[in-house]
């Protein structure tokens, strides 16, 4: 058994990051995107959710009336999903086991390389199987804006070696153009007879403000390509917010949210096990302040959150059953930050926090007593860090970025039982596991002609093992039919990242182009323990979480979008990645090279909208993981959209038809083998009050 015997203790060291260059654009020292983004959002009408290459991509709610092509989509599109949203930005796809709560892949890297927080806050899924990311729990309903950073460049809200999702939700909003906004929506979905319903209610007077939504989603079987009917893949859900904010003398506010979502009936057909239900409460309280002495845009803020989650495989046929097991987890996550900005360019923060995680499995054989386990022992993470962020530009033409992160956390199980488990491994969970984190980053970014920018980034990031690495209790993994063993003495997995940005533009035409390359240090992964007998029927073996000497990724992103005439907009896209681990051998789920564009033509007050996506096949695929080979596919879509002046208020109507070719395909990361939908015929109305 190949067992780490001791965390190695960290050495304080100063990394020095040698200047590889003198590249990048201009922007200013408050911007929270690239001036490249900011550039290419000129056309008004273009209602896609795709395209633009760059690090960071941020959708604003309070720019409705902007040229934002990603955001025009979004905020006219009040019901499309979380998964759809986050799978149309570039670096960005979406592993799915079923027709709900996909996961984001960034670059290729699962949710354990990358950190996702809303609002700055932390939350952790409580499924064993990560049928509940935490972006199943957020609606595009509830966002002001969406950060995607594919890297190490920005660690303000988490250490990490692939980057970092972040959502934030909208507050009430002060000073309205009136005093009383509603907005009421709804969607039909024709592959799965889905329909979604949301209302949207601000109301704001003086000094005190008051946001409340809703959404509701329930879907049906959905209908493959070729008309297949995919089986167990209905689900329903409730999300529903309260916020409320009140204003103070001297530039000041206190804020409270409440955010609620529950699912109930979810199907996952690629997974042997259903969800009876999906629930997540999460609170907070903030103080800001604009100024503070030198301190300026201060926030202090804290939260809690709940996480309940249990799978069921009551609903399935007997011949799928070999035995019935119950599975319930929840998560607790409390937390505090407090972030300011000092002398305008540098960003401090300073945050804690604590979770627990406890998850179990008792199975009932048809001859003999229930067996329990815990699956997550009682998992306690605590975790205190400081964070920098320096931005400063210098001689008219350059950029300067900096940004340090350092964490401390300590991990440890709280259940005498999970001990005793352990025990049979000759393993200890009850003394804390600590680690020292270290993340850093620069950047130069230069301005080499008024049409030509170039931007050098390297970094270094460092992760925590998740709870499934670090102390998981044979987790089946559907995937690839193994069991999986968490290694309590697992090492903190490192990477370097050195990325290269291009963007060139003139007059109506913008293309941009980024390549990339990490090289992972104790890169973690299941390593095969031939002698060890699985628990799951059917499972081909166990596999135990190692640190393994290194792995490599490396790819690229580039984009094209202008203008052809006044009332025509392109849009053209194309990704790819490439990975191999300590041998060699390809990573898995790494997507092909994949091509979209689009065209959207205004006429009339209406805008229309055809769209093809190419995908190459995906040969490369990992042995270790049993990965199974993709074939390409070619999809092509349409959407229409128009906007109606009413007495009262706007209704906006998006209509159109996805996977018009009714093409049966699966992106190379959906796990089971399982297709996407077919032909989707949509019909969307949103009524605004206001």
């Amino acid at each position: 058994m190949m067992l780490t015997q001791i965390i190695l203790k960290m050495k304080h060291r100063i990394t020095l990051f040698l200047l590889l260059g003198l590249y990048g654009f201009v922007f200013s020292q408050d911007q929270a995107t690239y001036e490249a983004w900011q550039d290419s959002i000129k056309n008004p009408d273009y209602i896609m959710k795709n395209i633009l290459y760059l690090d960071e991509m941020e959708v604003v709610e309070n720019q409705y009336k902007s040229s934002n092509p990603l955001l025009t989509q979004v905020r006219k599109d009040k019901l499309m999903g979380t998964d759809e949203l986050l799978h149309c930005l570039p670096g960005v796809n979406m592993m799915r086991r079923g027709n709900f709560a996909s996961e984001p892949i960034l670059r290729g890297l699962s949710s354990e390389r990358y950190v996702v927080s809303i609002d700055g806050m932390r939350l952790f899924g409580a499924c064993t199987d990560k049928m509940d990311p935490a972006s199943s729990y957020i609606e595009p309903n509830n966002l002001a804006n969406l950060d995607i950073n594919l890297g190490n460049d920005d660690a303000m809200d988490g250490a990490s070696t692939g980057g970092c999702v972040s959502f934030n939700l909208k507050t009430p909003k002060f000073n309205a153009n009136k005093a009383v906004f509603v907005r009421i929506g709804m969607k039909y979905n024709s592959v799965s007879r889905g329909f979604d319903q949301l209302a949207d209610l601000n109301i704001n007077k003086k000094n005190l403000a008051v946001r409340s939504s809703f959404v509701h989603r329930k879907a049906q079987n959905y209908i493959a390509g070729g008309g297949s009917e995919i089986k167990y893949s209905q689900f329903e859900k409730y999300n529903y917010s309260f916020a409320m904010s009140y204003r103070l003398p001297q530039s000041q506010m206190l804020s409270f949210s409440f955010l609620g979502d529950d699912a109930n009936d979810v199907g996952y057909p690629a997974l042997p096990m259903d969800v009876s239900y999906a629930k997540a409460k999460m609170f907070s309280l903030s103080y800001y302040r604009m100024n503070l002495g030198k301190l300026k845009e201060v926030e202090i803020k804290a939260y809690h959150n709940i996480v309940d989650h249990a799978m069921d495989d009551t609903k399935r046929d007997a011949v799928d059953v070999p035995m019935h097991m119950d599975m319930p987890g929840n998560t607790h996550t409390s937390g505090l930050f407090a972030q300011t900005y000092l002398f305008d360019s540098l960003k401090t923060k300073i945050e804690y926090y604590n979770t627990f995680a406890h998850a179990e499995m008792t199975m009932y054989p048809d001859v003999g007593s229930p067996m329990f386990m815990l699956t997550y022992p009682d998992v306690v993470r605590n975790s205190t860090s400081i964070s920098l962020d320096y931005n400063r530009a210098f001689l008219k033409q350059n950029l300067l970025k900096m940004g340090f992160r350092y964490e401390k956390a300590a991990t440890y199980i709280s259940s005498e039982f999970g001990e005793q488990q352990l025990n049979v491994f000759n393993m200890s969970g009850k003394k804390p596991k600590k680690m020292n984190l270290l993340n850093a980053n620069i950047s130069i970014s230069r301005n080499i002609k008024k049409s030509f920018k170039l931007k050098l980034t390297t970094s270094y990031g460092q992760r925590l093992p998740t709870t499934s690495e670090q102390f998981g209790f044979y987790l089946y993994n559907r995937q690839n039919g193994y069991d999986y063993i968490g290694n309590p003495d697992i090492k903190k997995e490192g990477a370097w990242q050195n990325q290269l940005m291009a963007v060139w533009h003139k007059k109506k035409l913008r293309t941009n182009i980024a390549v990339f390359h990490y090289q992972f240090q104790d890169y973690i992964m299941g390593v095969l323990v031939p002698n060890y007998s699985n628990m799951t029927i059917g499972a081909k073996g166990v596999m135990f979480y190692e640190n393994t000497k290194k792995a490599s990724l490396m790819g690229g992103e580039w984009s094209l979008m202008g203008d052809i005439t006044k009332t025509t907009h392109l849009m053209s896209t194309a990704t790819y990645s490439y990975g191999y681990d300590f041998e060699n051998d390809p990573l898995p789920l790494i997507p092909p090279l994949k091509i979209t564009n689009s065209i959207s033509q205004k006429w009339k007050g209406f805008i229309f909208q055809p769209e093809l996506i190419w995908s190459n096949m995906q040969n490369n695929t990992s042995v270790k993981f049993d990965e199974l080979n993709t074939d390409s596919f070619l999809l092509l879509n349409f959407r229409m959209h128009k906007t109606f002046k009413l007495n009262i208020g706007e209704m906006d109507v998006s209509t159109g038809v996805e996977n018009i070719l009714d093409k049966n395909y699966r992106e190379h990361f959906d796990w089971g083998n399982i297709p996407r939908s077919g032909r989707n015929l949509f019909l969307n109305l949103s009524w605004r009050i206001k």
